[in-house]
């Protein structure tokens, strides 16, 4: 094979008529044709993580690792969708409807991962159920508010949907917040993980103790509040991706 073909170049005679300098230089490309040679060979390979990750993006490690080191390597491009448009287009509808408009990057659009509504007539329906749902009498504290946490020497990056004073069973609580992320799926159909990093990152932005952060989704279509249950430490959070660099 070529690395053979390469060692016995390796190995043989010089001549008298080479420098020393020229051979040198011959050993240290040949050496770097082994350590390339063996590198394409290998069947591990070693995959850094990097500095920053989305929140998303955390998620997907932690479901499989595999599939997101293998998407880390090599990356395909996301085939734009209606379904998508619709998630884009129902979050920037409750800015409207909370009267809250914000400026966001083109890869950076709030609801872009909703992939739960299928038609306009199901758009239409989920806003009137938020209409008479029971996040439409209060006022949030920020809507679609970007965030940088940093947990085991990396930045998770996202926004929180929305922020309000209270719980949800107490709205007058001004001693608590609640961070909410809205969903066009189904009760149970979400990951947890994503409320126990919106909480550690808006107790981080706001200074106070993650205890008195509550989380939940919302459910819109079925007026269901999901809270989050036996929330955990923010070091509980780093051991997710503790070990892989």
């Amino acid at each position: 094979n070529q690395a053979t073909r390469v060692q016995q170049a390796a190995a043989a005679p010089r001549g008298r008529v080479a420098e020393p300098a020229i051979a040198a230089q011959w050993d240290a490309d040949i050496d770097a044709l082994l350590t390339q040679i063996r590198s394409q060979n290998a069947s591990v390979r070693t995959v850094r993580l990097p500095d920053s990750l989305t929140a998303s993006q955390v998620m997907a490690l932690h479901a499989d690792e595999q599939a997101f080191l293998s998407a880390l390597v090599r990356p395909m491009p996301v085939q734009p969708s209606t379904t998508s448009e619709r998630g884009i287009a129902f979050h920037a509808w409750i800015e409207t409807y909370y009267g809250d408009r914000g400026l966001f990057g083109p890869d950076d659009i709030p609801g872009a991962g909703d992939s739960d509504i299928y038609d306009d007539d199901q758009l239409d329906e989920l806003r009137q159920k938020f209409a008479a749902g029971a996040f439409a009498a209060r006022s949030p504290y920020g809507l679609e508010v970007p965030f940088a946490l940093l947990v085991g020497g990396r930045t998770w990056r996202g926004r929180i949907d929305a922020v309000f004073r209270g719980t949800v069973s107490d709205p007058a609580a001004n001693n608590r917040w609640l961070v909410i992320d809205w969903k066009t799926g189904a009760p149970g159909s979400s990951n947890p993980l994503q409320l126990e990093i919106y909480r550690h990152a808006w107790a981080g932005a706001m200074g106070v103790d993650p205890d008195a952060v509550d989380a939940a989704f919302y459910f819109v279509g079925h007026d269901v509040i999901e809270p989050l249950v036996n929330p955990r430490p923010l070091h509980d959070l780093d051991v997710l991706i503790s070990g892989r660099a």
